[in-house]
């Protein structure tokens, strides 16, 4: 604003200028003029009253009367000396020296700018004498100078008024309302600040005010878009994100899903052949028992220490002991077709709760040996589910093979893996899953608590895909939810709550 101000204080002096700079050249040319012209009118006058004057006095060669009139015309102004010098003799000067006025020497030349020669006649007739007027334009020079200097001094005063006026009228008229213009910008560029009220007292800046409003206003509405836009995209940003991640847990799901369904659908196959088998083992062995039975029922009484006895006290205990383990076999056997049919089709049905685990765990021991931890269970046998024991067992299998696999890799003392099952409020089921192994690290338990994280996200390795698996179809497919707490060096616990009633599979599920 500063620059502004000065460029036009600048710009109005130069103009100025250009106007008072020729109109006192003029004014001085005029009064040169008018000097030079009364110069000239003092010069005849003088010329013509001495022509008039001395004529007569020269006559009668009275010097006195020649003397006061030479002094009387001294007193005109640029006349510096007078000298008279006539036939008879007759020589007489007067010249101004400063203030008062002395006689002319005869060899005294005064330095005058102009001589003015006048010739003495009295009455037409022969000339008396000869006048030598001596005239200095030093008046006319000081005359100028002063008239120059008087106008130098009313070009600077008018400068001056000038720049007082400017200053006046920009501080009143333009910096004023271009200091509350500043005000009025800077509280638009600041988000959310009010806009000032701003009334100008001239109309000239109306127009500018009213588009400072217009521009607030706009601003505002732009800055309202701009939040809903961000909002908009923000929650746009988050659906995708979850989208993503569930797309990404599923097709994970899939990949995964489709391996243990083969698996399961050759298991219930050979689980069936083998069934049938130790069916007929177990039938055999059982006819066998009998009938070795019966054949030492029928033995005379004749000791223990014939050979026929002994073989039948042996064949007898044989059986029996084959019978037990037939029995085992065909158990263990049926689980498996059972779990393996489950995992092949995964119907929706009622099942014991306590039994099936019965049967997982069976299972489990049989998978490992030597076995790194004690498989224990502690649920009442009242316990029933109407839900998928194909995704049951999946979640079962899954958590306690993690735990078997992981969590007694490196620990001292023999573990234990414990399932607590009880009855909640409702129509829910809590199951507790429990080991006191080697734990799981805090960013661990930070990453299972979140909304079941996909492998790729999971970077430190913390959870692995089959427990993101668990969490989803726990959260998905049973209808339930799951927690779980870990300290390392004292065990991890998982806890399942499970409906009674799991929810209808989706079409999409039920077709896969």
């Amino acid at each position: 604003m500063n620059s502004l101000y000065r460029s036009l204080t600048v710009l109005l002096l130069v103009l100025c200028n250009l106007v008072l700079v020729p109109m006192a050249w003029l004014t001085y040319e005029r009064t040169q003029n008018e000097s030079q012209a009364l110069y000239t009118a003092n010069r005849a006058a003088l010329k013509a009253r001495l022509t008039r004057t001395l004529p007569p006095v020269v006559w009668q060669l009275d010097e006195r009367l020649i003397v006061e009139n030479l002094d009387a015309e001294l007193s005109t102004p640029g006349v510096l000396a007078i000298e008279l010098v006539g036939d008879a003799g007759l020589r007489l000067g007067r010249v101004r020296d400063g203030e008062a006025i002395r006689d002319l020497a005869p060899s005294e030349r005064p330095g005058a700018d102009e001589v003015l020669t006048l010739p003495i006649i009295y009455q037409g007739g022969e000339p008396l004498a000869q006048a030598w007027v001596y005239l200095s334009h030093q008046g006319l020079a000081e005359a100028d100078q002063a008239r120059l200097g008087w106008l130098a001094v009313a070009v600077i005063l008018t400068n001056l008024l000038l720049l007082g006026a400017l200053a006046w009228l920009w501080q009143r008229v333009t910096e004023r309302p271009l200091i509350r213009l500043r005000q009025v910008l800077d509280a638009l560029a600041q988000p959310g600040a009010p806009l000032p009220d701003w009334q100008p007292h001239r109309e000239e800046l109306l127009p500018l005010a009213e588009s400072c409003r217009r521009i607030s206003e706009r601003l505002t509405a732009s800055d309202n878009r701009c939040q809903a836009a961000e909002a908009a995209l923000d929650t746009a940003r988050r659906q995708a994100e979850y989208s993503r991640r569930s797309w990404r847990a599923a097709r994970q799901l899939v990949v995964r899903s489709e391996k243990p369904a083969a698996i399961g659908r050759l298991a219930a196959g050979v689980a069936s052949a083998i069934h049938s088998a130790a069916g007929s083992s177990l039938d055999l062995s059982t006819q066998l028992h009998a009938a070795t039975h019966e054949l030492y029922e029928t033995l005379p009484d004749t000791g223990d220490s014939g050979p026929l006895a002994r073989y039948c006290r042996d064949a007898e205990g044989y059986s029996l002991a084959l019978l037990e383990h037939t029995r085992q076999i065909s158990a263990l056997v049926g689980s498996l077709r059972q779990i393996a049919l489950d995992q092949e089709h995964n119907p929706r049905r009622d099942f014991q709760l306590k039994d099936y685990l019965n049967d997982l765990l069976t299972c489990l021991r049989a998978g490992y040996s030597p076995l790194p931890a004690e498989l224990k269970l502690d649920c009442p046998a009242d316990l029933v589910l109407n839900s998928y024991p194909g995704t049951f067992a999946q979640v079962i299998i899954q958590l306690v093979s993690n735990a078997l696999e992981h969590a007694f890799t490196h620990h001292a003392r023999y573990g234990e893996v414990v399932i607590r099952g009880t009855r909640q409020d409702g129509d829910a089921v809590r199951l507790v899953i429990q080991d006191n192994g080697a734990g799981l690290p805090e960013h661990a338990r930070q990453w299972f608590e979140t909304s079941c994280p996909t492998p790729e996200e999971d970077t430190q390795g913390a959870v692995g895909p089959g427990l993101l698996i668990v969490c989803m179809l726990v959260r998905q497919e049973l209808g339930g939810d799951i927690h779980m707490e870990s300290q390392p060096g004292h065990g991890t616990t998982y806890t399942l709550t499970l409906p009674t009633l799991a929810p209808q599979r989706r079409r999409g599920t039920e077709d896969a």
